[in-house]
């Protein structure tokens, strides 16, 4: 991994974030990802033809509306600690892409099931809670290897109080 890269997983391993705050940026995400939140304005809008040449901007994709709809919530409820909401919204995207990274290799198939609706799968809280504070690995961006056994910690420990 590069100088960078090392650097950004130090940063958001310096952050975690309490589960209650990771699970209402996951609402918003998701809400983003839908597109029910819109933080940047659809093209037509936004007047792009009038732009000089090689200016460089968000694209109007589901995933930088996510982006945006984070920095957002983040710096609406932490207006006065730029830094904060800079760190918080940092550490929940790479927490939101390690997520993603399991999610792809298929590590997270024990924790998930078919929702009722077509397409949809439904997927245990624990892996949430667990996402908002497990340490990423420097080695690749995707949480460390006590992600999985910490996710099946949870759902025990979960199973015996109910």
């Amino acid at each position: 991994m590069s100088d960078l890269g090392a650097r950004f997983i130090m940063r958001v391993n310096k952050k975690p974030l309490p589960v209650e705050l990771f699970m209402d940026l996951l609402t918003v995400a998701v809400s983003a990802l839908r597109g029910e939140r819109r933080e940047i304005p659809p093209d037509a809008e936004r007047c792009l033809e009038d732009l000089p040449p090689n200016t460089l901007y968000a694209k109007d994709i589901p995933t930088n509306q996510m982006a945006f709809a984070i920095i957002s919530e983040c710096k609406s409820r932490i207006p006065t600690d730029h830094e904060e909401a800079s760190d918080t919204s940092f550490s929940f995207m790479f927490r939101w892409f390690a997520f993603q990274k399991e999610k792809l290799a298929g590590t997270l198939q024990e924790f998930t099931k078919s929702g009722d609706e077509p397409d949809t799968e439904m997927i245990n809280p624990a892996v949430f809670e667990v996402a908002a504070n497990c340490k990423l690995s420097s080695k690749d961006g995707g949480f460390d290897e006590t992600f999985i056994p910490r996710i099946r910690e949870l759902i025990a420990r979960n199973l015996e109080e109910s």
